[in-house]
Parts: structure tokens; sequence; C-alpha cells
């Protein structure tokens, strides 16, 4: 059986793979824009009915800002465009 952790850090829980997995989502690498600064840090998170059941045990509000996300909406939600800012889908397939 393979370790869902790193060599030398001991045996991994579900949830902290889970984090793991989360974290990595929402590391969004970093790009330039088109005159050559850097994109904002600040990103949103869209995500169905399935995955919020994954997001909300892991992860409190401040945990999500703590990573960049500004604002988290249902995929069904209404929703305005909010231009040059990324977005994070995280759904069932």
């Amino acid at each position: 059986m393979q370790s869902l952790s790193p060599p030398g850090t001991g045996p991994a829980t579900l949830k902290s793979a889970q984090l793991a997995a989360v974290d990595s989502m929402l590391s969004l690498p970093s790009s330039s824009d088109r005159n050559g600064d850097a994109s904002s840090p600040w990103k949103i998170l869209v995500y169905d009915r399935h995955t919020r059941g994954i997001i909300s045990p892991l992860l409190s509000v401040s945990a999500l800002r703590e990573r960049g996300v500004t604002l988290h909406l249902l995929l069904g939600s209404e929703r305005e465009p909010i231009p040059d800012v990324p977005a994070v889908y995280f759904v069932q397939p």
C-alpha cells in the first residue's frame, strides 16, 4: 500500500490528504497581466453541493481567506462577472 504522505512525515490521515489536495488546487500559479504587473493574489472559489461537503469540514472562512479566496460561491447561485480575478471551480465531474 502506498502512503499519501511525503517520505519521513509519518502516516497520512484522510483529512490531511484532502487538505493537501485542496491546498494544491487553490495554489494558482502567479502570472502577469498584459502590462507585466503581477496578478492579483485574490481568487474566487466556485463549488457545487457535493464539493461543499468536502470543503466545509476542511477549511473555515478565515482559512480560505489565508489561501487568497476572497469570495466563495455555490455553482448555481447568481453572480456577477468579476473581471481580472481568477476563479477556481471545484465541482463534481
